[in-house]
């Protein structure tokens, strides 16, 4: 899965300044806060609240991968589950 987040959906020191997302450093997902934390300038800060938008982030069955700059936040998330025992539509329908 894919989720975009556009600059100006970030705390508004960076929605008003979107260059300033190119410097950021040490770009993450923190589960506890359930936000996207960085380092600018030194200074560690959450720059995107998932709660905003309702998402719960979690990290038991998922990985991802984060790129940013000034368009924003791209996240690619992937599951690490193993659905291979997974029931399929058509056969709950027939138990």
């Amino acid at each position: 899965m894919i989720i975009y987040i556009p600059v100006k959906d970030l705390v508004p020191e960076l929605s008003e300044s979107p260059e300033l997302v190119s410097m950021l450093r040490q770009v993450g997902i923190d589960y506890a806060t359930n936000t996207i934390d960085a380092v600018l300038n030194d200074t560690m800060m959450s720059i995107f609240y998932f709660s905003d938008y309702d998402i719960k982030m979690q990290n038991r069955w998922q990985n991802y991968t984060i790129n940013w700059g000034e368009a924003g936040i791209t996240l690619y998330l992937w599951s690490t589950k193993d659905i291979s025992e997974r029931i399929t539509y058509q056969e709950k329908l027939t138990h």
